[in-house]
């Protein structure tokens, strides 16, 4: 596990967000390939974290908006199946008279 990241690390991180610090990591030019690596910000008064712990705030955000995802389809099927069942309840007495 890498070291925690500083908190004004992490605050420019999190303004840049996933994606920006994402394609930072995955450009060779910019970042090396060791762990230890430094991820260069050019943020002045901000220190450079290491790679190991920008990706491990990177997977931390993926994990975090893949719950959010889930959660929004629970609910979406939640809310169909409400909708179904308050249908078949509206649509009842008029079933109910075609068997009649």
């Amino acid at each position: 596990m890498a070291r925690p990241l500083h908190p004004v690390t992490k605050k420019e991180l999190e303004r840049r967000g996933l994606s920006n610090v994402r394609a930072i990591l995955d450009n060779p030019e910019w970042v090396g390939l060791g762990q230890n690596a430094e991820v260069p910000l050019h943020t002045p008064g901000v220190p450079n974290p290491e790679r190991a712990q920008a990706e491990e705030w990177c997977r931390e955000k993926e994990g975090a908006s893949s719950r959010g995802a889930l959660w929004i389809a629970v609910l979406t099927l939640v809310f169909a199946a409400v909708g179904a069942v308050g249908s078949i309840i509206a649509a009842w007495p008029i079933v109910k008279d075609w068997f009649k």
